[in-house]
């Protein structure tokens, strides 16, 4: 049976929902870092699987995984949340239920993270099919992490996220799971956004980053991110929750005085509202379509009717 530390240097931040048929596999993955001085938080939020029994289990024969549960499922967010608020490492490490870590993972990145006097510190994902294993590539690549060796900025961080980037531009930053200084989150009162269900990383970093946090990426990748067809990410609505989470980081940028970003985020909004009408009006959803239209913006209105009045026209017969 391991033994847990007695005061651990990394505390592995774990949400888990309806995750019996994955949640093993993450959890082996956190257990056989060669970093041994963790603990292993893992929300089952509110699962109505066997995941509660697995956690039991697991903890039964190591004593660094500390379940923790809630009964009505609240997100990712609230999950994590939960979790941070028991965390007793200096730093936090986020991992998916459905994802895993190379073994010297956090082995790596801790001591880089202290030698940078990082506040949040992230590796690239390794892509991998979900059901074979077989590797789709880095998220960002090396040349795209070459391109960042300061600290993010807010508006560096907003311009790798924008839905009209052009081909070949480097993948959203918004994907990554970074390491967590804990004193940073409880000093300047960091949380995820518990109303959010898309977007809440993106706009947690964005959080972090206008409160003062020093965010660095390394060209390496230690985390297996499994990519499967029918994921949260890719649900209907996709834009319509991604301009919710976008609101929420104005409000950021606003309060930070930072114009650059804010003026990437106000272009980034008017993208998504525009891409969220379009989806309402091409599922038949008029009402919800024209109540998204800007009737406060004349030139802008008439083109969110166009959209309108294009959908309707593909919709009606012949």
């Amino acid at each position: 049976m391991s033994m847990p530390h007695a005061d651990p240097l990394v505390s592995v931040v774990i949400p888990a929902r309806d995750a019996v048929d994955y949640l093993p596999d993450a959890l082996r993955s956190a257990q056989a870092q060669t970093l041994r001085e963790i603990e292993i938080l893992v929300v089952d939020d509110g699962s109505r699987d066997g995941t509660w029994a697995v956690l039991r289990d697991a903890a039964a024969s190591d004593r660094r995984i500390k379940p923790l549960r809630r009964l009505v499922p609240g997100g990712v967010s609230a999950a994590r949340n939960a979790a941070i608020a028991h965390a007793r490492g200096r730093w936090i490490a986020l991992l998916d239920a459905d994802d895993l870590w190379l073994p010297q993972r956090l082995a790596r990145l801790v001591p880089r993270a202290e030698r940078l006097g990082a506040d949040l510190l992230a590796d690239d994902l390794q892509r991998v099919d979900f059901q074979t294993g077989a590797s789709l590539g880095r998220h960002l690549g090396p040349v795209a992490i070459a391109e960042m060796e300061q600290p993010l900025t807010l508006e560096g961080l907003v311009a790798h996220d924008m839905p009209d980037a052009s081909p070949g531009t480097p993948r959203a930053i918004g994907y990554l799971k970074p390491l967590l200084r804990r004193d940073f989150v409880l000093r300047r009162a960091v949380a995820f956004d518990e109303a959010l269900t898309i977007g809440e990383d993106l706009a947690f970093f964005v959080d972090c980053v206008a409160h003062g946090g020093r965010f660095y990426l390394v060209d390496e990748a230690f985390y297996l991110y499994r990519e499967r067809s029918r994921s949260l990410s890719r649900r209907p609505g996709l834009a319509r929750m991604q301009a919710r989470a976008n609101g929420r980081m104005i409000q950021a940028a606003t309060q930070a005085g930072q114009q650059g970003a804010l003026a990437l985020l106000r272009r980034r909004q008017d993208l998504l509202d525009q891409a969220a009408l379009a989806d309402e009006a091409a599922r038949g959803a008029w009402l919800s379509a024209l109540a998204q239209a800007r009737w406060a913006r004349p030139r802008i209105l008439m083109r969110d009717l166009r959209v309108v009045a294009g959908a309707a026209r593909r919709r009606l017969p012949a």
